[in-house]
């Protein structure tokens, strides 16, 4: 293994739906490339160059905290976040319950789940973990229309909120529950839990960069940096990017990236060409700037599809200057491979279409309206006003003879 100074850039950013959650794994592959299990790893997130999540692999959590991150099982080298906004439902576990619970009939659980409260009375014959469960289950069950009590694994009782995020709630209620019963279960009375959140990770359109730093233990000193792009996108871009491969990948080419073969494109690929479409755009007179949230897609999306076609017949033209073969002959056998000159025509026809179409576009969303104005003589103002052409634009305002 090198030692890495400069971090690798993945070349296949990660799509995230806005306000979904999405997975973005990495691999680390020692100088030989060979997959290789990390002693050390750090995540940092962030959107432009602000730090807004640090996650160390390795540091130890105090519970209820767990590591975001995970390594896939069974497999060498590969490590995952999912990534995006996510509520959580209240979950009390029960601590040092014991069971037969010694219930001689009457005790009470006065429980809240949510806005929800109904008190639970116990039986005799309610002494095991499992009688426990089916008894709270029958009670709040029916009112909530699903179960809230479990076997946490350890045999604990768990209570589970129906809804999640910070209007989530289990409480244990007192008065109301019987001291037998709050030490049995191991709930003590008062109880109060509620439901977490995260947001900020895909409730709004942007762009986050993903740098893992790691080293393996056989080199501890050589770290390994891979930064990723990971784009959260609203849904109108998963419909722009089936007829954009409709239109430049007719045929539905092979795209195989385990062994480099890039026939044809992949979504992340379309991505960066809908990404340049619409910079380009953005690039044309008159100054009225789209992204992936206000681009009128309904309306004019077939604009950006185009725009977002002469990027990908960029690099296919590109693609070809590299393979193409402008004259071979061999022991009477000869052959001419010429993909770049077509494609070269194309782009041209392609530009100029653009070049009509995108300021007459971008002309729907300029309000024009008339003025009024008194100016002083201004020898050089009249010369600009009598020589301007009809409909002329100087910092936005339209000048007419």
């Amino acid at each position: 293994m090198t030692v890495i100074n400069i971090p690798t850039v993945s070349n296949i950013p990660a799509i995230i739906r806005r306000g979904s959650v999405g997975r973005v794994s990495v691999e680390f592959v020692d100088c030989d490339g060979n997959p290789v299990d990390a002693s050390s790893l750090v995540l940092t997130v962030s959107c432009g160059d602000q730090p807004f999540y640090t996650e160390d692999f390795f540091q130890a959590f105090v519970p209820p905290l767990t590591h975001r991150i995970f390594k896939y099982a069974g497999t060498t080298g590969i490590y995952a976040i999912d990534w995006g906004d996510l509520a959580f439902a209240a979950q009390l576990d029960g601590v040092g319950g014991s069971y037969p619970t010694g219930f001689v009939g009457g005790e009470t659980l006065r429980l809240q789940i949510d806005n929800t409260v109904e008190t639970v009375l116990f039986t005799a014959l309610d002494q095991t973990l499992v009688q426990v469960i089916t008894k709270i289950n029958s009670v709040l069950g029916t009112v909530l229309g699903q179960n809230v009590a479990f076997d946490n694994g350890a045999g604990q009782l768990r209570l589970i909120s129906k809804k999640k995020g910070r209007t989530a709630f289990v409480v244990i209620m007192s008065p109301g529950t019987s001291a037998s019963v709050a030490a049995a279960l191991g709930m003590p009375l008062g109880t109060v839990v509620i439901g977490t959140e995260r947001f900020g990770e895909s409730s709004s359109s942007q762009t986050w960069l993903f740098e893992w730093a790691g080293a393996d233990a056989l080199h501890p000193s050589e770290q390994i940096r891979i930064i990723q792009t990971v784009h959260v996108l609203p849904g109108v871009v998963f419909q722009m990017l089936p007829q954009l491969r409709l239109m430049i990948d007719k045929v539905v080419k092979l795209v195989d990236p385990s062994s480099g073969c890039f026939l044809g494109y992949t979504d992340t690929q379309l991505l960066q060409y809908l990404i340049g479409g619409i910079q380009t755009i953005n690039g044309y007179q008159p100054s009225i700037f789209f992204d992936f949230d206000t681009f009128p897609y309904s309306q004019f999306g077939s604009i950006l599809i185009e725009a977002a076609m002469m990027w990908g017949v960029v690099s296919q033209q590109l693609f070809a200057v590299d393979t193409d073969v402008p004259s071979y002959s061999d022991q009477g056998a000869s052959f001419v491979i010429n993909h770049q000159q077509p494609l070269a025509n194309y782009l041209n026809q392609l530009s100029a279409r653009l070049d009509r179409n995108i300021p007459a576009f971008k002309l729907h969303f300029i309000s024009t309206g008339s003025v009024v104005t008194e100016m002083g003589p201004n020898f050089r103002l009249s010369q600009l006003l009598s020589a301007s052409p009809s409909g002329a634009l100087f910092r936005n305002l339209f000048f007419r003879g």
